[in-house]
């Protein structure tokens, strides 16, 4: 975008007469939207590149706590990070207990008891 910008801007010729400060304004004219459009697009790239190496949200909650609000057996709700949870557990966890998350299905945590 840059070159292109660059070969509109007229440098004219012998037999042509372009005053100075046209040949500037154009210049200006022509590279500074391009400078900024490339900026954006450098920092769109750049975000881009950041979010993808991200761990994502299921993975960070592996190995999390959360309190159980009643008892799961199989299934109950717990309360993680500050919201509402279904859960399910292979064993009775009773209401008030820490467990830990060890996965999830969909919008079901599976957690244990934490020990």
């Amino acid at each position: 975008m840059v070159i292109g910008s660059v070969l509109l801007v007229p440098i004219g010729s012998p037999e042509w007469y372009t005053p100075a400060s046209y040949k500037r304004d154009a210049f200006v004219a022509l590279i500074a939207p391009t400078i900024v459009i490339g900026a954006f697009f450098v920092f769109a790239l750049y975000k881009v590149a950041e979010a993808r190496r991200r761990p994502t949200y299921s993975e960070v909650m592996n190995r999390e706590v959360a309190e159980a609000l009643d008892r799961i057996d199989p299934r109950g709700h717990v309360m993680y990070n500050g919201e509402y949870w279904a859960a399910e557990a292979e064993e009775p966890i009773e209401a008030g207990e820490t467990v830990e998350v060890v996965g999830k299905e969909r919008m079901v945590l599976k957690v244990r008891r934490r020990g």
